[in-house]
């Protein structure tokens, strides 16, 4: 019974659904995506999905506040900002 009840236990735990924090680029007007468990703070290196292009970019987090994300973007060399679901 103890196994029984450790495996519903672990069930209900990690079984919450995976979100994700969606946006647009405030520049382009393109939709992004975060993807769930992705550390959003300045000076960290993330991953951001266009969903315009279908392809993942990578940017550095300048700044974060009140909904928006400044970001440099490595691939395009220019500064951009989010705006924030």
């Amino acid at each position: 019974m103890g196994t029984t009840v450790n495996i519903a236990l672990f069930l209900v735990t990690f079984s919450s659904p995976v979100l994700a924090w969606d946006g647009y680029n405030s520049e382009t007007g393109e939709y992004i995506t975060i993807e769930s468990g992705t550390l959003v703070r300045s000076g960290e290196d993330i991953d951001v999905y266009n969903q315009t292009t279908g392809e993942y970019q990578q940017v550095e987090v300048e700044s974060v506040g009140n909904g928006e994300i400044e970001v440099y973007n490595y691939g395009t060399g220019e500064r951009q900002s989010y705006d924030m679901d």
